[in-house]
């Protein structure tokens, strides 16, 4: 992904998230930048690895619409893997967590697999937002994601 696409998707996450989803899309988002995969990447896929982690719950968790979205990237071929990535991202409310992680770790999408677990360490991380069903939802799902 190009710089300029990579900077649209962060001014459409921007616009629809509330301060608070921003502040963790944020913090995903340097997670992801902090992984030792990250080094090994190319710059374009740093940039794609980059702007699914901003965007990751701009589908699930606002009004922002897929279109929108994906209007935000311009190169077909990059618009395509972006999508794969935040639709397996996108819990479907008809799959169990189970279920929604181990399509994750099943896919072997890097990018979905490191924001991911980018996403559970945030949430672990930040004092206060690791509530009892996020600890219920996340204990027996830890060591697939992490062996990913």
């Amino acid at each position: 992904m190009n710089s300029a696409d990579m900077s649209r998707v962060f001014k459409c996450a921007e616009k629809h998230y509330s301060a608070k989803k921003l502040e963790h899309a944020t913090m995903v988002t340097k997670y992801v930048e902090d992984d030792p995969r990250f080094v090994l990447m190319s710059i374009e896929e740093q940039n794609m690895v980059r702007a699914i982690a901003i965007a990751h719950d701009v589908i699930e968790d606002t009004k922002c619409s897929w279109s929108e979205l994906q209007n935000c990237i311009e190169d077909e071929d990059t618009r395509r893997k972006f999508y794969i990535a935040i639709d397996l991202l996108t819990h479907k409310h008809e799959d169990s967590y189970g279920e929604y992680i181990d399509l994750i770790v099943r896919s072997k999408n890097l990018y979905a697999i490191m924001v991911k677990q980018a996403d559970m360490k945030d949430h672990i991380m930040r004092k206060g937002t690791l509530t009892k069903k996020l600890q219920e939802k996340y204990l027996p799902v830890i060591p697939r994601l992490i062996n990913a």
